[in-house]
């Protein structure tokens, strides 16, 4: 452990941490400072972390804290608030630059370096600037109308209050702020895992490392045994049908008997930190009988003597589109070109990741707050998987960082609740 002396947002801290604990951590759990946002698995890749440090922009969950020793650090709750906003937080708003705003604190603060170094910057500075911060959602182009709005604000060229609409104006034909856009340009705007419930504990999961296979056993001795840790789960501790639904009631909670796929959930480890966690969960041992790999669609469809998922049929479900008449479409045409065609998955990628925060109300009624969307679907889903009924379950959606229909699968709501219950 090494004592280490900084400022941030204006005020002087001494923090004794160890020696691979990284800035992001250190605003996030220890200071409650959740503006500065986790996405990227800390590969500096998003940009979502960026804070400012001794005036320069930085990755905050590859910065180590005791590198920081007189630091000056600045967070996105250090620039402005609500009432009082800084100028870049109020362009940002006005020029429709937020739309779910979990890439926003990130942005805003690399805006406040680069302009702090050049207020007159050109579309190849911003660029340069903001390279290493990755937005799902705008496409851009109002990311960089806010840096440019917000260099004429602090020329003075320009005030906030020239360019507000009139609150009392007409409010059809007149582009106006989303309500949410000033609490997440201020990163106050709460999204799942910004929430932490007093005494909660956090999870880690057992995934599995082979593609297909038999589980013959799961030992978690070792990891019951390791500091820190409170208890293990595996399937046979869930309540309910272990089963999560979208269209077929075909994917477990927890792996019971087989796994699918590289990271099918097998276990849960709950821990005082998620450090601790993730170190029970690298020793829970896992032994498997081998199993043949499908690995495309075709094999799938050719091998139904080999399922993966042995109540259902590998071809699980077709939607045929017919329009018009093929067969005289193809007797009247001049040529006939015939081609197999099949397209990549492609996974939405919202910069938020999955996030759930569960804890019983009572004795027995679950309340989950996650990170999705369709609160009715998932709530039914998630009260059948766990054994409870419909009416027992609370389900509360925060602020989610995106989603682009991801999110309206059920994930990380059938871990969390069973854990909780």
């Amino acid at each position: 452990m090494q004592k280490v002396s900084l400022k941030i947002n204006g005020r002087q801290y001494q923090f004794v941490v160890a020696p691979d604990k990284v800035l992001l951590d250190l605003l996030r759990e220890d200071m409650r400072l959740t503006g500065t946002k986790q996405s990227c698995d800390r590969k500096a890749q998003c940009g979502a972390c960026t804070v400012i440090v001794n005036k320069k922009a930085v990755r905050s969950c590859v910065t180590r804290v005791v590198n920081l020793e007189g630091a000056d650090v600045i967070t996105i709750e250090g620039l402005g608030t609500p009432d009082n906003p800084h100028l870049i937080q109020e362009a940002f708003v006005l020029s429709g630059a937020i739309q779910c705003g979990f890439c926003t604190p990130g942005m805003i603060m690399a805006t406040k370096t680069l302009l702090d170094q050049n207020l007159n910057p050109d579309d190849e500075d911003i660029k340069k600037a903001l390279a290493k911060n990755l937005c799902r959602c705008t496409g851009y182009k109002k990311i960089f109308d806010a840096v440019k709005l917000s260099a004429k604000f602090i020329r003075g060229e320009l005030t906030p209050a020239q360019v507000r609409p009139d609150p009392n104006g007409p409010k059809l034909g007149v582009s106006h702020p989303r309500p949410s856009s000033m609490i997440k340009a201020c990163g106050v705007a709460q999204f799942g895992a910004d929430i932490y419930p007093e005494g909660a504990l956090e999870l880690a999961v057992v995934r599995s490392t082979e593609e297909h296979a038999k589980i013959i056993s799961i030992d978690t001795s070792a990891a019951e045994k390791m500091p820190g840790v409170i208890g293990t789960m595996t399937a046979k501790d869930i309540k309910g049908t272990n089963r999560l639904r979208f269209i077929f009631n075909d994917q477990p909670i927890l792996c019971d008997t087989k796994v699918r796929t590289l990271g099918d959930p097998i276990a849960i480890v709950a821990a005082e930190t998620q450090k601790q966690a993730r170190a029970a969960a690298d020793a829970v041992k896992v032994v498997y009988e081998k199993l043949p790999v499908l690995k495309t669609v075709q094999e799938a469809m050719a091998r139904d003597d080999i399922r993966v998922h042995d109540e259902f049929p590998n071809l699980v479900y077709q939607q045929p589109q017919i329009r018009g008449d093929a067969a005289k479409a193809f007797k009247e045409a001049a040529a006939v070109v015939e081609c197999d065609f099949s397209t990549q998955m492609n996974h939405q990628a919202p910069l938020e990741p999955e996030t759930t925060v569960a804890w019983l109300e009572g004795e027995e009624d679950p309340i989950l707050v996650v990170s999705g969307r369709s609160i009715m679907i998932h709530t039914h889903m998630s009260a059948l998987q766990e054994g409870l009924g419909y009416e027992n379950m609370r389900y509360e959606e925060p602020f989610s960082g995106g989603q682009f229909g991801i999110k309206a699968s059920i994930t990380t709501e059938g871990i969390s609740g069973a854990a909780a219950l």
